[in-house]
């Protein structure tokens, strides 16, 4: 499985990793290195990390080509950033032309895009328009489409917990230490992981950590209570993992 992660991957080189940058007609945009944007054939017109901003009666396309024939998902979110002053934006999705999803997007909720199980030739085209619905003022909205492509036949699935590291842990009462959760492979979409510890008494840890789109791994803390034991659970997309925690008093 790849991914491709748009506001990982975003570049001032059209084409690289595969996403490139125009107009919904077509019209190549121009790269700005000292403000990280590529502005289109209208004022207002442009795309950045992470987000866009349609012309007037044009919208602004973020294009991923597809390098490898097979199966893809595609995930993210989507965002306008503000329904001041407009009547929101639409972004529609599209392969070679024919819509996948369209999101209508008059308020500020996130909105997820959910294609999966798309065949995709090599050389496919995957467009993300945004165009507006009316009034042109505060059209900003987050872009940040996420792409799984698997090409051994087989259609993408979501990662699940493949290790938390190490295995083991000692910490002193009021100490704090570190557990390294994995994933199997990089989510499409930031992964929300729970966590748990089988004692609370003796050991703490958050409710959640995130895992960013397009990584395997973040950290989560562990706060030692009281002298004892306890294990802490990874958990995510039905999978899970355990370490065990051993908490000392401090020495006299």
């Amino acid at each position: 499985t790849s991914n491709y992660i748009f506001t990982a991957q975003f570049s001032g080189v059209d084409g690289q990793s595969g996403w490139s940058y125009a107009d919904a007609n077509g019209t190549a945009m121009t790269y700005s290195s000292a403000n990280a944007l590529w502005s289109g054939s209208q004022s207002f017109m442009g795309i950045w990390s992470g987000g866009a901003h349609p012309g007037s009666s044009i919208g602004a396309r973020l294009r991923w080509t597809v390098p490898e024939t097979g199966v893809m998902n595609i995930g993210g979110t989507t965002q306008l950033y503000s329904t001041t002053g407009n009547t929101g934006v639409t972004v529609t999705v599209k392969q070679n032309g024919s819509t996948l999803e369209t999101k209508n997007l008059t308020t500020t909720a996130v909105a997820t895009f959910t294609s999966s199980g798309v065949a995709v030739t090599a050389g496919d085209t995957i467009d993300f328009i945004l165009t507006t619905n009316g009034a042109i003022t505060n059209n900003s909205t987050s872009l940040a489409p996420s792409i799984q492509l698997t090409t051994d036949g087989t259609t993408p699935t979501d990662p699940t917990v493949s290790s938390v590291y190490p295995t083991s842990l000692s910490l002193s009462v009021g100490g704090t230490g570190s557990f390294t959760v994995s994933l199997s492979s990089a989510p499409r979409a930031s992964a929300v992981v729970a966590l748990s510890s089988s004692d609370v008494t003796k050991a703490t840890v958050p409710a959640t950590i995130t895992i960013p789109a397009g990584q395997t791994s973040a950290v989560a803390t562990v706060t030692g209570v009281a002298a004892g034991t306890s294990n802490v659970t990874a958990t995510y997309n039905s999978s899970n993992k355990t370490a065990a925690v051993t908490v000392s008093n401090p020495a006299s």
